[in-house]
């Protein structure tokens, strides 16, 4: 799991390895979620999780 702030919201990643893919879930503030849908996403984690802090980063920038 990886935490990190973006504009006072703490946003948490989770990320899994599902054969030789990676995909993940993030919670802002312990309660909104969004979830990868895209199962041939990634073929790093590290690509994972910056996939996952766009989207948070996005989700936010929404509600802003």
């Amino acid at each position: 799991m990886e935490r990190f702030n973006y504009k006072g919201r703490v946003v948490e990643i989770f990320t899994k390895r599902i054969e030789n893919r990676w995909t993940w879930a993030l919670t802002v503030d312990g309660i909104r979620a969004a979830v990868n849908r895209d199962q041939n996403c990634c073929e790093s984690l590290e690509q994972a999780v910056a996939n996952a802090r766009e989207m948070a980063s996005a989700l936010i920038d929404l509600e802003s």
